[in-house]
């Protein structure tokens, strides 16, 4: 077999593209013109870098000023450019930035973009706290912003999901004109349906919730989420990255206690720009709702934002499940709604009823040697709070002694920090001592399966009652049962928190094994996935609400397909 020349696939792949390039309409430059351009691309005319690499400040001969992306991760630079130039190539629109064109030759890869006098808008909102520019402007920018993700959603013949909407992604041109640039992640899609992900796309601190879900389908959803994330950013002046004062936890508190004025005001924002800002912030925390058939379409955004459309009172955007006793119809309740206002409401998707349960109330546990206090987190706060990562809520739960590692090792055999759980789907075994065979088997199974080729961890919580007193037995009980495990599980079940027992019994699976789906975030996406385990083993993955319901979905049509043809009497008995 003659062997094949990698330099050959290398120029035949960069054929491909070419040919894929030409095919779409953009000017293509050559290296020498891209030298001329930006001086031999001068250091002082380096003006920042993108997603894939840096980007230089350049002048066409006529005058007019220009960027030049300079792509640098050699793995990613044939997919870059099908993404921007496929996308970007020939989507018009004052709220895109303009492509002039491309390079792509053996040594260099680039692209020519329009130059933005004004920057990223995070250099505006972050480096630039105390800046003059006026409020009224900011909310231009916004409007400007929620008209090209319209655009991008509605106003092509194939939609555009951009993936990665963010605040330093959005450029301001000399009339500080909002233009959304970087569209190295961006996917052409057909209208009204959703993609699979195969990797998590985006910026961490800007993913909406079902990016995070391996094989979760997405729509494009997820940029309104971003745009969300995004105008909190704007109101504060400051990044979101934050795990302490989370600035959309921090503004539905305060819009939930009635005090978002307060809030208003102490982002230095005035009294004539007040009811701006206000819609602003309802705005935000519609478009951050947990379930995407929540959020609005950015058609509905840029009506509200215009003040067309009426905002009516967003509903908690953290909470996972409903709560609620005793449990109410919620989409008569929704629909009712809608009928009442019906010619300014914003129209949503049907709300599901979820199962309901009782909730323990938030307590403070103190530590005994006084080197610090932790909150103990109820699975009410678990459910409302979302942060940047797990890290919180599992330090909410199991204690991390600043002298102890908390966690046992299965495999290894030796104990480790909590950090070896940060941003991993983490699935909590909560049981006693005595687990059921059966369920163990399956679960063993199962992480043998998954475990290998997935970001899961299992950790096992094991619930004692502390009334009673430990003995020499419980303890050899214990240690056979996490000698057997794999997985992680506490070193000692003293380090739980109480509220991990209340958890527990309170819930209606006090009598038996919980598994608990967290995802990368701390949330609470299953609150027991142990039934979804037992019917579907490894193919229940990734254990979320939305993955039970759809295999429900699937097991009701193989139903379907094997009664059908059978005497409708015989189907009555089965109904």
């Amino acid at each position: 077999m003659d062997l094949v020349n990698p330099s050959r696939l290398e120029d035949i792949s960069s054929d491909l593209v070419n040919k894929f390039l030409s095919e779409l309409g953009p000017r293509q430059y050559s290296n020498d013109d891209l030298m001329r351009f930006t001086s031999n691309f001068l250091e002082s005319n380096k003006i920042g870098f993108g997603g894939y690499g840096d980007v230089y400040k350049g002048q066409f001969p006529n005058g007019v000023l220009i960027a030049v992306k300079v792509l640098q991760k050699k793995d990613v630079v044939e997919d870059t450019f099908m993404a921007e130039v496929g996308t970007i190539g020939n989507a018009l629109h004052r709220n895109l930035v303009k492509l002039y064109g491309y390079c792509f030759e053996h040594n260099i890869k680039a692209l020519v973009y329009e130059y933005m006098e004004n920057g990223s808008l995070d250099k505006i909102l972050y480096e630039n706290h105390h800046s003059s520019i006026e409020w009224v402007k900011l909310y231009g920018i916004v409007i400007g912003i929620a008209n090209g993700l319209n655009y991008l959603h509605d106003g092509l013949e194939e939609q555009i999901i951009h993936y990665d909407i963010k605040a330093s992604n959005i450029l301001l041109d000399k009339n500080f004109t909002a233009k959304i640039t970087d569209f190295g992640l961006a996917k052409l899609i057909n209208r009204d349906v959703s993609v699979p992900l195969t990797r998590i796309r985006g910026t961490v601190g800007y993913n909406a919730p079902e990016t995070w879900m391996p094989g979760s389908r997405v729509t494009f959803k997820c940029d309104v989420y971003s745009f969300g994330l995004m105008l909190f950013e704007v109101l504060g002046k400051r990044s979101n990255g934050m795990e302490e004062n989370w600035l959309p936890e921090l503004i539905w508190k305060q819009f939930k206690s009635g005090k978002l004025e307060h809030f208003i005001k102490d982002c230095g924002i005035a009294e004539k720009d007040k009811e701006n800002a206000n819609i602003l912030c309802k705005v935000a925390l519609w478009c951050v709702q947990f379930r995407p058939e929540l959020r609005p379409s950015m058609k509905d955004v840029v009506l509200m934002l215009e003040k067309k459309l009426l905002v009516e009172q967003p509903p908690n955007p953290f909470m996972t499940f409903q709560i609620s006793t005793p449990q109410v119809d919620l989409e008569q309740s929704h629909k009712e709604n809608i009928e009442r206002e019906s010619s300014d409401s914003l129209e949503l998707d049907p709300i599901p009823t979820y199962p309901q349960y009782t909730i323990a109330s938030p307590s403070y546990a103190s530590v005994a040697d006084g080197k610090r206090h932790l909150k103990a987190y109820s699975l009410a706060h678990l459910l409302e709070t979302i942060h940047i990562d797990n890290m919180k809520i599992l330090r909410g739960l199991i204690y991390a002694h600043d002298d102890i590692l908390p966690l046992y090792n299965g495999s290894t055999k030796k104990r480790v920090n909590l950090e070896v759980l940060r941003k991993k789907n983490v699935l909590l075994l909560i049981s006693d001592l005595d687990i059921p065979y059966e369920e163990f088997t399956i679960l063993y199974q199962m992480y043998s399966e998954l475990r290998p080729k997935s970001s899961y961890e299992v950790v096992w919580l094991p619930v004692v009652d502390r009334s009673i007193p430990w003995t020499d037995e419980k303890q050899k009980q214990f240690e056979r049962l996490q000698f057997m495990m794999p997985w992680y599980s506490v070193h000692h079940p003293s380090l739980l928190d109480p509220e991990v027992i209340d958890i527990k019994l309170v819930s209606k699976f006090a009598t038996k094994t919980m598994l608990v789906m967290l995802d990368p975030q701390g949330r609470v996406v299953n609150q027991n996935a142990v039934h979804m385990m037992c019917i579907w083993g490894s193919f229940a993955s990734p254990f979320t609400i939305m993955r039970e319901e759809a295999l429900w979905e699937e097991e009701t049509w193989t139903l379907q397909l094997l009664v059908d043809g059978i005497d409708p009497n015989i189907l009555n008995w089965i109904s």
